[in-house]
C-alpha cells in the first residue's frame, strides 16, 4: 500500500513537471509569435529603416560640412509601440539612433524621424539641439534625399519644433504619394 502511494506520487510528478514543461513552451512560442508580429508590422509601416538610414547618410554627412564626423554608420535600434507615431533619440557621443516606430503612424512620419535623429548626430558642437543649423541640415537632406520642395525659410517660420517636424514630414508625405 506504502509502495503504491510512492508509486504514484512519482507518476504524478512526472506529469506535473511534463505539464509544467509544456506550458513554458506555449508561452515562450506565444512570445515569439508576438515579437513576430511587431516587427512585421513595423515593417509594414515604416519600411526597412535600416536601408534608408545607409541611403541617407553619406548625404547628410556631406550637407553638414563639419570635420571629424565618422563616416561609418551610426547604430541603430528599433522598437514597436503599439500607441501612437514615431519618435527618436540619438546619442551623437554614442554614435546611436533608436527609434520607437509607432504602429499608428505611415512611412512618411518613420522616415522624417529617422532623419530628424540624424540631424541630431550632425549638429552637436555647442549648438543648440533645435537651432538653426539642425534645420537648414535637415531640409536639405529631405530635399536631396526625397525631392521634397521644402525651404529653409518655409520650416523656420514654424512656431514650435513640433510644427517644424510636421512640416518635414508634410513634404516627404507628399513626394510618397506621387
Amino acid at each position: 500500500m506504502l509502495e503504491r502511494k510512492r508509486e504514484a506520487k512519482k507518476v504524478s510528478a512526472k506529469a506535473k513537471a511534463k505539464a509544467s514543461r509544456t506550458r513554458k513552451r506555449k508561452r515562450r512560442q506565444a512570445g515569439q509569435r508576438a515579437k513576430d508580429a511587431r516587427v512585421a508590422a513595423r515593417v509594414k509601416v515604416a519600411g526597412d529603416l535600416d536601408a534608408e538610414l545607409r541611403r541617407l547618410w553619406p548625404t547628410a554627412l556631406r550637407l553638414s560640412q563639419r570635420e571629424g564626423l565618422p563616416s561609418r554608420l551610426p547604430t541603430l535600434s528599433l522598437r514597436s509601440r503599439n500607441d501612437g507615431f514615431t519618435s527618436g533619440r540619438a546619442w551623437p557621443w554614442k554614435h546611436k539612433i533608436h527609434l520607437s516606430v509607432g504602429l499608428e503612424d505611415d512611412r512618411a512620419g518613420a522616415q522624417a524621424t529617422l532623419a530628424h535623429e540624424i540631424c541630431h548626430l550632425l549638429t552637436t558642437d555647442g549648438e543648440p539641439w533645435h537651432g538653426p543649423q539642425f534645420w537648414r541640415i535637415l531640409v536639405e537632406l529631405v530635399g536631396e534625399c526625397y525631392s521634397a520642395s521644402i525651404s529653409v525659410s518655409e520650416v523656420m517660420s514654424e512656431r514650435t519644433k513640433y510644427d517644424r517636424q510636421r512640416a518635414v514630414e508634410a513634404s516627404i508625405r507628399s513626394t510618397l504619394a506621387e
